[in-house]
């Protein structure tokens, strides 16, 4: 109600008396109504509460989720998130492998499978597996070889060997080899693919031969680790050593006859 001299009887009345603010109840109920209510202090709730258990009716604190969550600028990672394996399904797979032919190359692709059985029998593919460390090895004694590690786990360690007496050479590693790798040539070139070029290290070189090491160094915290290992030979033909790679894999992959590109990539 609004004083004004036509309405006198206002003054009189108990709601429209001055406040000890020297307000009216009206005006100061009308200014309550516009003001926001009070801050009310919610105490945080125990950090030392099982999340699982709660703390109890009378303690709980609902914080409603939004309507629409805010996109976060970073990509959400999560280790429950599968990783999907370019690999084809229907390359063959080994937990240790050893290929001998005389007068013939060898050209295959392998995929490494520790959880595959050990033949009756075969006690030393067993034990390879149980120590962590899977054997592959190729050896032609008149023909080229093309020898493809298409996988391997990465708590599998494998030692690879590779070497044509009379032929060249061409070995693709896994993405997550990692180790010393000894490139043997006697009379013919040896030269890395750039991807894996530039995770080299040269450890030493002399005639014919070249010692590298592949990846990071070892975990110097850890006295248990162990790394990949691998040597590729040719006696008498040019060494192609690469990282696999399902692009490349369905390219003709060979060695280029008469390439003058020494070890690394280096000019002769």
């Amino acid at each position: 109600m609004i004083i004004t001299s036509d309405n006198p009887e206002a003054a009189d009345d108990p709601k429209h008396r001055p406040g000890p603010s020297g307000r009216s109840t009206s005006q100061s109920a009308v200014e309550d109504e516009a003001q926001p209510p009070p801050y009310s202090y919610s105490p945080r709730a125990d950090p030392r509460v099982d999340l699982l258990e709660g703390e109890g009716e009378e303690d709980t604190i609902l914080i409603p989720a939004p309507s629409r969550p805010l996109p976060s600028p970073f990509p959400a990672v999560s280790q429950a998130v599968p990783v999907i394996s370019n690999i084809p399904p229907n390359l063959p797979r080994q937990n240790r492998l050893r290929i001998y032919r005389d007068n013939s190359g060898i050209r295959d692709t392998f995929v490494i499978d520790p959880t595959l059985p050990a033949p009756p029998g075969s006690h030393d593919k067993a034990l390879s597996v149980t120590k962590g460390m899977v054997e592959l090895e190729g050896l032609s004694m008149n023909g080229s070889i093309n020898f493809r590690v298409a996988e391997c786990p990465a708590d599998m360690r494998i030692s690879i060997h590779v070497e044509s007496r009379n032929g060249s050479v061409a070995l693709f590693l896994p993405a997550t080899f990692r180790g010393p790798l000894t490139i043997g040539h006697e009379n013919g070139n040896a030269w890395l693919t750039p991807p894996l070029r530039t995770r080299t290290r040269t450890l030493d070189e002399t005639a014919g031969q070249h010692r590298c090491w592949v990846g990071e160094w070892g975990e110097d915290d850890d006295p248990n680790w162990v790394a990949d290992e691998c040597t590729v030979e040719s006696h008498n033909g040019s060494v192609k050593v690469g990282y696999w790679s399902a692009e490349a894999a369905d390219m003709k992959q060979q060695v280029p006859k008469g390439a003058m590109e020494k070890a690394f990539g280096q000019k002769k």
